[in-house]
């Protein structure tokens, strides 16, 4: 991948999503909104941010392996010294160590092979001589499978050396394997017991409850026959026990080594961990810590850090015999990422700018770029430090003269050569490997970004738009700022305040603004300038006019200092707000200017799992998210799957449209989009149709059918379902060019495609109506106008949602009941569009009265839009309202005989919609703007009619002119790329079933099927070194508490290619922001040793009463046993004060045996609590 360049697309794709999602209709305030979003100090983007690591250093040809059962591959310097430390050969006894290397270093070769030769070497001893605790079970069961695998590919250990994994079966419990395989280990709980393991793979409560019941009693036989026997102790992510969970685990281990009776020091503790400690006590601190823990002697040579290559090692040549070529501004421009460019071609460019052959294979590459001075300073300033790319070329410019020489920007502003150069040598060094065998990658690359959640936005109490963060807003003689509302369906924009009936002022408080306006308050006003007055046809309550005081809200007749004039209305229903934009009178099309974390996110894992600039195929584009939730993790997971739909919809209908390669009505484009996609979904070619369904199931069915079972006759999809599903594909094609055509990124509004009407049918419209208009006085309306007004008045209905489908057929046949949308208690429709109460709901054409407002009525005895846009598209007409009336029922009939409309209904009831064969749909696309307004009309390349059409809006007497040379629409180029994938995701978290885990991570790992995973948000679960396959991308989607969890997290991408692109967004929460505001601190923060106090009274009592029941089990396993489950005893019916009780039993016990248990506890742990008597 092109980690560097992918940033962009991820930044590109957010900024256009929000340009998408808030058209501002005003000028002034969409200049404002983007300035504000952008702004390089208080914006929300920062980064990106680079770091460039070396690799680890490996042993050389004469550094003999001390152990007989040893890696094939040349390990690195750390797993040399880990094997050095570790090895039992000649009677070496082992040394407790403590392995802190980095993310993907390796560390578990560090141990597994010592403890499998240690293992090998007392083959004629049974029973347990290794222990592996793990902090959680996909971690273990992980690990199990890499150390069967190890176990199995060597013929010497093979059927020989055994490993259990012993964690919670769950409660869907299956048959665990009893026998050691090629990628499992014995999982059987049976059989670990009945046949103790060589390894014991386990977790802190297992192993507890191990030392505890009775019925895990024989797992230790042969262990305590055999004191010596248990040799290596591991705990693996040492740093995951911090605190309570550090204090419990020691207990633990100290429980385990009085149970087993191990010699005193026998026992090798090993600890690893990629992040433990910095700073210049770290060691000290560690060692402390890992004292503490494990009841073993550690000093600073336990510690094995990670050591790689130094810089000058690395090039091998001195300075002066480096390369000084830098390429030429020239090549720079020509060189650029150019629209929907391959990866393989973007490679072959940049290798022609640096004067490289093209066919240079990877290794060779690196090679190559070794030579260059540039590279060798882009090392030495990022392999220690993260560097903004601004700081970076700053840096870069101090140290490379030749770098130096090139300018910041170009004669046009538009290009950064130093930036481009970064960008190029940056793409080759992700491109290249350092060994023949082209695997190994070159250099370890990590980009990140930053992003702020889109949220706490408010607007300054100021005539001019400016935009503010709620929590940046001044002092009390600073002008106020309140939430903004924005309108979906004309772009319309205001602030939102809130006013009491008696009181002459707006409340200052945006909490309490945000509470009123979600939960519909009556007290809740749309506020604006006064040249944004509302349409006649909204009818408010009330209405304020007057001038308003920025610093404190207050209201003045008056004009005052500072004061400036506003206009402010509130429309209600009874006692509560109804959300009506006053400006164009849609109701339900009103929110508030803000976009969470999980929106944004969406947008991210769409952007990055079909972004052309990677060159590994679907089956391997994955993403892993991670949130500090578990109600998060689950949300967001559903969420990022639903928001995808439409992306991948939009993206898929594009395909088929540029397939095409013609003009198609709405109709044939319907079933050509069903017919491709039933022969193309499954990219394997394996199985299209059941693709097809998977594909476009809809997002709002998701939870409420289970496609995998639902709707079958055996494995098929009965006829219906496939019926139904063809229909819901219908609507969503009428939808995209019709109810959803101005709503966020659609193909319309990206310039991708667009619509026109059956021109045929508009001409013949004059015709038609000819005889009427000379009768009725209208003859000064000539074809030349009237055809551009129809055009509008077609484009409107269509933006509204009135492009007929089967789906609207009862709602409009019936009562023009808003239920009758839903197909409430009639199961002839099954996947139909839901809307909701808050939903935008179609809006047909009616010609008669209707005030329920589930229609747009042309009926005016006053004035109303349609009266408006008579008025101004037919200047010289007479406008007398019950003229305009009449003529709109005349043309309603008109266009309905020419076949641009149909009719249905009767009476009050009668109502129309566009016929979808008279929509013309093509790939390419002219917008139209505004003379007078800026609002902007996009429609079909070919249509001969928007040109001259007056205005859409309300209040303005503008006409549609050709816009200036359209700008480079990005999501125009996502539409036309060549992948659209659908996005799979789930959670993945601690509460999980063992089996739906590991299902989970299977599927995820390895992608069988088309429908597999290709997204999963995880809590911590997933923070450790988990294989879960190649992975280039990771997001924190809220950020992680402590730096070593966000090491952790970002280590999880890049691990075999060496490029990974990390994404961080922040929540509009304190934690977050503190470190949006100093990212580096959280990139290059100060990890804290983790906490263990033995000295905690509390946690000693329960260990001790724990050690108690230990030994109790032990004195008598057949008798003294504790059950599973406490229904079991029967407390209701049992005597409590019996001596054969179980309580009692071990009460007894215990008193009994008093003074050996507690001089035995005390006198193990008297070393460790000398200083705390």
């Amino acid at each position: 991948m092109l980690p560097l360049q992918q940033a962009y697309e991820v930044k590109h794709s957010i900024l256009e999503y929000l340009k998408a999602t808030f058209s501002f209709k005003d000028k002034a305030v969409h200049e404002a909104f983007y300035h504000f979003i952008t702004d390089d100090k208080n914006g929300i983007f920062k980064g990106p941010y680079v770091s460039l690591k070396l690799p680890f250093v490996r042993t050389t040809d004469d550094q003999e392996i001390p152990l007989e059962i040893k890696p094939k591959f040349r390990p690195y310097d750390h797993q040399f010294q880990a094997f050095q430390r570790l090895n039992t050969a000649n009677g070496h006894k082992p040394e407790s160590t403590l392995i802190t290397t980095g993310t993907s270093s390796g560390k578990t070769e560090c141990f597994l092979y010592p403890i499998l030769d240690y293992c090998y070497h007392n083959l004629d001893r049974n029973g347990v001589k290794v222990i592996i605790l793990y902090p959680m079970n996909a971690l273990a069961t992980d690990q199990a499978k890499r150390l069967a695998e190890a176990i199995w590919d060597d013929d010497r250990l093979k059927g020989k050396i055994t490993a259990g994994l012993f964690i919670g079966e769950g409660k869907d419990k299956k048959k665990y394997p009893k026998d050691m395989g090629e990628h499992h280990v014995i999982e059987n709980r049976d059989s670990i017991v009945d046949s103790p393991p060589d390894i014991l793979l386990t977790n802190f409560k297992m192993l507890d409850y191990a030392l505890m019941r009775s019925n895990y009693h024989n797992l230790w036989t042969y262990n305590l026959e055999d004191s010596s026997l248990l040799q290596f102790l591991v705990l693996d992510e040492l740093h995951t026990y911090d605190g309570a969970q550090g204090t419990d685990v020691a207990n633990l281990i100290r429980r385990l080594k009085l149970k087993l009776s191990t010699p005193t020091r026998h026992i090798c503790a090993i600890g690893t961990s990629a992040t433990i400690g910095s700073g210049d006590e770290s060691k000290s601190l560690l060692t402390d810590y890992a004292r503490k823990v494990f009841g073993e002697q550690f000093d600073d040579s336990a510690v094995i850090t990670e050591n790689r290559i130094a810089v000058e090692d690395f090039f091998e040549v001195r300075d002066e015999l480096l390369e000084r070529y830098i390429p030429r501004q020239i090549g720079l421009l020509e060189s650029r990422l150019k629209e929907n460019e391959t990866y393989e071609n973007y490679i072959l460019r940049q290798k022609r700018l640096w004067q490289l052959p093209e066919t240079l294979n990877n290794y060779e590459l690196s090679e190559e770029l070794k030579k260059l001075k540039l590279v060798k300073d882009l090392i030495e300033l990022t392999t220690n430090n993260i560097m903004s790319l601004d700081q970076l070329l700053d840096q870069l410019a101090n140290k490379n003269e030749e770098f130096r020489r090139l300018p910041e920007w170009d004669n046009t502003n538009e290009l950064n050569p130093r930036e481009e150069v970064i960008n190029s040598l940056l793409a080759l060094i992700s491109e290249a490997k350092a060994n023949k065998d082209k695997k190994a990658p070159f250099l370890y690359l990590q980009i990140q970004i930053w992003v702020r959640e889109l949220s706490g936005v408010l607007r300054e109490m100021n005539p001019l738009p400016v935009f503010t963060w709620k929590d940046k807003v001044g002092d009390k003689y600073d002008p106020k700022a309140l939430p903004s509302y924005y309108c979906r369906e004309c772009g319309a924009s205001g602030w939102l305040g809130v006013k009491d009936d008696n009181k002459n002022h707006f409340y200052s408080d945006p909490n309490q603004v945000y509470e009123y306006f979600f939960g519909n308050h009556k007290n809740i006003y749309f506020i604006n300038t006064p040249n944004h007055k509302h349409l006649e046809e909204y009818e408010p309550n009330n209405t304020v006019n007057d001038f308003i005081n920025p610093v404190d809200l207050s209201l003045h007749d008056k004009e005052a200092e500072q004061s400036f004039k506003i206009h402010a209305v509130r429309k209600l229903a009874e006692t509560r707000s109804r959300h009506i934009c006053p400006e164009c009178n849609s109701e339900n099309s009103l929110g508030i200017i803000g976009t969470r974390i999980a929106t944004l996110s969406s947008i991210t894992v769409s952007q990055v799992l079909s972004s052309d600039l990677d060159p590994r195929t679907e089956k391997y584009r994955k993403i892993l998210a991670f949130t500090n939730s578990v109600q998060d993790a689950a949300h967001q997971a559903g969420f990022v799957e639903a928001r995808n739909y439409r992306f991948t919809f939009r993206a898929s209908l594009q395909k088929v449209i540029n397939h095409e390669a013609r003009q198609l009505n709405i109709s044939e484009l319907q079933q050509a989009f069903i017919g491709y996609w039933k022969q193309h979904a499954d990219k394997t070619g394996g199985n299209n149709e059941e693709a097809y369904y998977y594909r476009f199931f809809p997002a709002d069915y998701a939870g409420k059918v289970d496609i995998k079972s639902d709707y079958r006759i055996g494995k098929c999809f009965t006829e219906a379902f496939k019926k139904e599903f063809d229909e819901r594909m219908r609507w969503e094609v009428v939808s995209e060019f019709g109810y959803n055509a101005i709503i966020g990124r659609t193909l319309e509004k990206s310039g991708a495609s667009g619509v026109k009407f059956n021109e045929e049918s508009l001409e013949s419209i004059y015709d038609t109506l000819k005889e009427w208009l000379d009768q009725n006085n209208l003859s000064v309306i000539t074809k030349t106008d009237l055809v551009p007004f129809v055009n509008g008045i077609l484009h409107r209905l269509r933006t509204r949602g009135g492009i007929d489908h089967e789906y609207l057929s009862k709602f409009r046949k019936g009562g023009l009941q808003l239920w009758d949308l839903n197909w409430m208690k009639d199961n002839r429709h099954f996947l139909n569009k839901l809307f909701h109460p808050r939903s935008r709901f179609p809006r047909l054409i009616a010609t008669t009265p209707h005030n329920r407002g589930v229609l747009d009525s042309t009926f005016t005895n006053s004035n109303n839009w349609f009266r408006s846009y008579f008025t101004k598209s037919f200047s010289l007409a007479t406008n007398h309202h019950p003229i305009v009336n009449d003529f709109y029922k005349e043309l309603m009939e008109a266009l309905v005989s020419v076949g641009l409309l149909n009719k249905e209904g009767q009476d009050e009831n009668e109502n129309y919609s566009i016929q979808p064969s008279s929509v013309i749909v093509e790939n390419r696309v002219k917008h139209y703007e505004c003379d007078t307004c800026g609002s902007v009309l996009s429609v079909a390349l070919s249509d001969k009619y928007t040109d001259s059409t007056k205005c859409l809006d309300y209040s303005c007497t503008g006409n549609y002119k050709p816009a200036g040379k359209p700008k480079h629409n990005y999501y125009q180029l996502v539409y036309n790329r060549n992948r659209s994938p659908r996005i799979y995701a789930a959670e993945h978290t601690g509460i999980l079933e063992r089996k739906d885990r590991e299902n989970k991570e299977i599927d995820f790992k390895e992608r069988p099927n088309f429908n597999s995973l290709n997204a999963i948000v995880a809590t911590s679960t997933l923070e450790m070194g988990i294989d879960i396959g190649t992975l280039n991308t990771a997001i924190n989607n809220s950020i992680p508490p402590l730096t070593s969890n966000f090491l952790q997290r970002v280590g999880r991408a890049g691990r075999s290619s060496g490029s990974a692109l990390i994404t961080n967004f922040a929540q509009n929460k304190a934690h977050d922001l503190y470190y949006y505001e100093a990212p580096k601190d959280m990139m290059e923060g100060e990890v804290t040793t983790p906490g263990c106090y033995l000295e905690a009274k509390d946690i000693l009592y329960r260990h001790f009463f724990a050690y108690c029941l230990d030994n109790w089990t032990s004195d008598d396993p057949k008798t003294h046993s504790i059950p599973g489950r406490i229904i079991t005893l029967r407390l209701l019916n049992t005597d409590l004060s019996s001596v054969d009780f179980l309580g009692n039993r071990i009460i007894s016990f215990i008193k009994s045996n008093e003074r050996k248990l507690l001089n035995q506890f005390v006198d193990f742990y008297k070393p460790d609590l000398e200083d705390h008597r």
